[in-house]
């Protein structure tokens, strides 16, 4: 636990990663489950607040890099009485605001530290001991929730709402000029399309929902096509949906003729798009 020049503590934890020792589902051959931020939530890495949280599998990590997706980044900073996950995994951290380049700059030196690295191979050898305790059938795209509403239907019916809070929001911060929770909210919205995509592969009543949100975000990425194909989806499975499957089109519609797209964090004119063709 390195103190950096400001005062700010800082941890690298592997308790996303759950016990070896504590008998759980089956993960499947070579995989391994962890706790993740759950994809259906509009709360933000660096927000206040406790992370909403879902169990997820995953292959067994073969190498440092790997290992280092499921490391958590803990801080406290002068003001903390104990430290707080804010959301940030080793592999993907990026200099916090309120880190100076003195913090930054320790930071990164604490993360190559043998003692850093010594951490990256217990984490390698605590997936495979979990992974081999909790051997058995693939239930890959099963990931319960930790919250009070685990159900997959009631989890995307509230992703719903999320996805759109997140695009208002969006808007407003891209018009502000705050590219890095622009950034932050489009990763948001790209772990919840891979959610409702995953839960396509399991048969049940939440699939219309599903539907509805792949093809709402799917506008905000740009891709006019999966979003028509969604929303049609969605209203076959339900019916009542038709005045959504409208409304979607007519936004389609609307982007089209205004000659940019959205493509994740990317906004693309026409010239741009033609050298694509």
């Amino acid at each position: 636990m390195p103190q950096l020049p400001s005062g700010t503590r800082l941890w690298l934890s592997a308790a996303s990663i759950l016990d070896p020792a504590t008998p759980f589902l089956p993960s499947g051959q070579d995989r391994f489950w962890y706790r993740d931020l759950d994809p259906g939530t509009d709360w933000l890495p660096g927000e206040p607040g406790r992370p909403p949280e879902c169990l997820r599998t995953a292959m067994v990590p073969t190498n440092r890099i790997e290992a280092a997706a499921y490391i958590r980044v803990l801080i406290a900073t002068p003001d903390d009485q104990a430290p707080t996950w804010r959301g940030d995994w080793l592999l993907t951290f990026e200099r916090p605001d309120d880190f100076t380049l003195e913090d930054w700059e320790a930071s990164l030196a604490f993360f190559g530290s043998p003692r850093s690295l010594d951490l990256l191979d217990a984490v390698i050898d605590r997936c495979r001991r979990q992974s081999a305790s909790g051997d058995g059938p693939d239930i890959e795209g099963f990931e319960p929730a930790m919250g009070g509403r685990p159900a997959l239907a009631q989890r995307l019916a509230i992703a719903v709402g999320n996805a759109e809070r997140l695009i208002r929001r969006r808007g407003d911060l891209d018009l502000a000029g705050e590219d890095g929770l622009v950034r932050r909210i489009d990763e948001r919205m790209e772990a919840m399309y891979e959610f409702a995509d995953r839960s396509l592969d399991v048969h049940g009543p939440h699939r219309a929902i599903a539907h509805r949100l792949l093809a709402t975000l799917a506008v905000e990425f740009g891709d006019s096509e999966e979003a028509v194909r969604h929303a049609r989806a969605h209203e076959i499975l339900f019916p009542e949906g038709r005045p959504f499957s409208r409304r979607l089109a007519a936004r389609v519609e609307r982007a089209d003729a205004g000659g940019a797209v959205r493509l994740g964090p990317r906004v693309r004119g026409p010239l741009e798009r033609v050298r694509d063709v």
